[in-house]
């Protein structure tokens, strides 16, 4: 018989039980996800659909990482601490290419001059934008 299947599950119980060390260290398994939760419902009416509010729950889920370490006085086993700082700061630069991106696109909106075309009377028959 064929083990792959139950090797691939013991290597994923090793590696979940080794990160859940990480996020939930003499806490709870899920710990993780609901400090998370608790600090993101600060913000009601965050559209979290929103590609700059996703790049932030990442980075406020390594974050969360480094505090639950400092806190219970641990060393992160899967990341250590620097890297999580680096990937704290990873999320923060993509956040905000993501935030300019989205700016920039607004302020090219914003930018096009409005037309409005009339007949003979005033009517308008058409209107758009002319982009600069």
């Amino acid at each position: 018989m064929d083990t792959r299947y139950e090797d691939i599950t013991k290597e994923e119980l090793v590696s979940r039980a080794r990160k859940a060390r990480d996020y939930s260290y003499g806490g709870d398994t899920l710990g993780n996800f609901k400090r998370v939760g608790s600090i993101m419902a600060n913000y009601p009416g965050l559209n979290v659909d929103d590609p700059e509010v996703v790049a932030l729950t990442y980075m406020m889920k390594q974050l969360d990482c480094i505090l639950w370490a400092t806190a219970k006085g641990f060393t992160p086993e899967v990341d250590s601490k620097s890297e999580r700082y680096k990937d704290v700061y990873t999320y923060a630069k993509l956040a905000r290419m993501l935030y300019e991106e989205k700016t920039h696109a607004a302020k090219e909106e914003d930018s096009r001059e409005g037309y409005t075309m009339v007949d003979g009377s005033g009517v308008p028959i058409c209107s758009g934008t002319f982009t600069p």
